[in-house]
């Protein structure tokens, strides 16, 4: 039988290994090499005990991947014209970025004109700004202040966030739960030590990927850089917790509890 080649580390992979492997301070290695079915993604090679393993996996709702796509790919422009201040706008999933971006700019216009920083969506017609937030697909749009005027395109928080860092091991528990083969590969693996590694993604859920920013929304008050006040409860086979967004990163030890990974 023809041995499956194996295939090279998914950049987020890639990035996963190369922040484990500085974090400890010891060689991260790729682990699945498909000669195997089920196989952790990356290897600890440890040499003062046994070797660990590590499986990755993205926070990512189906129904929101394309929008993800599109704003990654256009989802941010900088000297917008009739705009003066930095906004972000949060895209119901349902969003067209095409759309959102022939469409945003002057209602946002609009807003600064009547002094707003702030507007949600609403599907009712007692207020047309709101109404044509809903129509466009925007659930809520923010303004800051800035050197130059700009909009970034999010998706949708869905609920508010009031800057604690607790639920992040609820959020945790439940991805770990929705991806039931990260558990799975651990424990089958035969390793010691079984690190999970999650990111969070602007295709899922978005308060969690707010909390792991290393800066805040433009014009809002957040504080990032906390951590979580209790530990996470994991699913039989998971050891450890990595949790990583846009520019930060945090990881759970059963020995050390929450720390900020540099």
């Amino acid at each position: 039988m023809r041995q499956k080649k194996a295939l090279a580390l998914s950049e987020p992979e890639e990035e996963a290994r190369a922040r484990v492997e500085a974090f400890l301070g010891v060689p991260v290695v790729q682990h699945d090499d498909q000669t195997a079915p089920s196989m952790p993604d990356l290897r600890i090679e440890y040499t003062d005990r046994d070797r660990g393993a590590v499986e990755v996996v993205r926070d990512a709702q189906p129904q929101a991947v394309e929008l993800s796509n599109a704003i990654g790919a256009n989802g941010y422009r900088e000297d917008v014209p009739g705009v003066a201040r930095i906004w972000t706008a949060q895209l119901h999933p349902q969003a067209r970025v095409r759309r959102v971006w022939a469409q945003l700019p002057a209602l946002l216009a609009e807003l600064e004109r009547l002094g707003l920083r702030e507007l949600t969506g609403s599907p009712f017609h007692f207020n047309p700004l709101e109404y044509q937030l809903f129509q466009m697909g925007v659930e809520h749009v923010l303004g800051g202040d800035g050197p130059t005027s700009a909009i970034a395109l999010c998706g949708a928080v869905g609920v508010a966030w009031d800057g604690s860092y607790d639920f992040l091991g609820q959020w945790a528990s439940t991805v770990l739960q929705e991806n039931a083969d990260v558990a799975s590969k651990l424990s089958r693996s035969g390793f010691a030590e079984r690190h999970a590694y999650i990111y969070a993604t602007v295709a899922g859920d978005m308060t969690a990927y707010r909390a792991l920013m290393d800066k805040p929304l433009p014009g809002s008050a957040e504080v990032v850089g906390g951590l979580p006040a209790s530990d996470p409860v994991l699913p039989d086979g998971v050891d450890a917790l990595w949790l990583s967004g846009l520019g930060r990163t945090i990881v759970w030890l059963p020995e050390r509890g929450w720390l900020n990974v540099p």
